[in-house]
């Protein structure tokens, strides 16, 4: 992969990280908003059934002559008062209802329907699940579909003194919608916030990775340079090692510190050592005993100074087999 690639492939990591860091953000506000709107719909069921009961039990002592009795007294005055309820937000509402047999029926109209020319509905399992909940004597919330089949947050709560249940909800979409807005808004800004700063990254590394490219490039051409050479050296060392072998004289090479590392055949046959034996160790060796000390001197002395008596020239010496 290319230094460019490694680059793009990064910035989109980036890219993808903000994001999903943004949208856990954003999915913790949501769910914490859920909660907060639970709370309050929770709040208003049971503040509107209470509220409802303690109009029932008065109506009930001090409303007796209605013309439907007390019960209807307190419907009449529920309706009223539900005339000038405007809602819960864009798409929250209030629900009454009480249970007919096998179904449902709704006492107040609704925000988005007129429910006086609507059938009851099922008590079954269904739509008004919130409400056939509270009917059963249940309180709690629910995120479920309503009478409209519209997915709803609903708190439900029952009426025990006139046996009816109340709901109150609200459209999921309508919770939703700020999230949605707030991610699309997040998301834009994090793309564009990643983009003005790959241009100005790019701008301001792109030198930095021509310069690097050029380096690797100079890297290679003196790898590349430096192995020619290896393979030269190995040539001429394999061509001197040749001619070595086949010479009737002994070649016999050191290190700067005079360690034997090259011997030929005739130095074999000559100095009576096999190559494995003389290999690594000093030439003095294959010196007489009067000869050696001068000759470590010698190596001691051109190691410190550089200066070199006999090295690189034609001398007569004394050997030993």
């Amino acid at each position: 992969m290319s230094e460019r690639k490694r680059l793009y492939f990064l910035l989109s990591i980036m890219t993808t990280v903000a994001l999903v860091v943004g949208g856990i953000a954003i999915y913790i506000l949501y769910a914490a908003a859920i909660d907060e709107v639970r709370e309050r719909l929770v709040e208003t069921a049971q503040s509107r059934a209470r509220l409802i009961e303690a109009m029932a039990r008065f109506n009930s002592m001090y409303n007796k002559d209605h013309p439907g009795g007390p019960a209807a007294a307190t419907l009449d005055q529920i309706r009223e008062a539900h005339k000038h309820f405007k809602g819960l937000g864009e798409t929250g509402e209030f629900a009454l209802a009480r249970r007919e047999g096998d179904h449902i029926v709704y006492l107040l109209t609704h925000r988005h329907y007129d429910l006086e020319d609507l059938k009851p509905v099922p008590f079954d399992p269904g739509p008004a699940e919130p409400m056939r909940r509270a009917l059963l004597g249940q309180s709690g919330t629910v995120i479920g579909p309503d009478y409209r089949g519209v997915t709803v947050l609903a708190a439900y709560e029952p009426v025990a003194e006139l046996n009816l249940g109340t709901v109150a909800k609200i459209d999921l979409t309508e919770i939703r919608a700020p999230f949605v807005r707030a991610g699309v808004a997040a998301g834009g800004a994090a793309l564009l916030v990643v983009l003005l700063g790959s241009t100005l990254f790019l701008r301001v590394s792109n030198p930095i990775i021509r310069r690097l490219q050029d380096l690797y490039q100079m890297a290679q051409q003196e790898l590349a340079e430096r192995k020619q050479r290896e393979a030269a050296l190995r040539d001429s060392e394999a061509y001197f090692r040749a001619i070595a072998e086949s010479a009737p004289n002994a070649f016999v090479c050191t290190d700067s510190a005079g360690r034997i590392i090259s011997w030929n055949r005739a130095a074999q046959r000559i100095f009576q050592y096999s190559e494995e034996e003389v290999l690594g160790q000093s030439l003095t060796m294959i010196m007489p005993e009067r000869y050696r000390q001068a000759c470590l001197e010698g190596i001691e002395r051109h190691q410190r100074t550089g200066v070199k008596h006999y090295i690189g020239e034609t001398v007569e010496l004394h050997g030993q087999r």
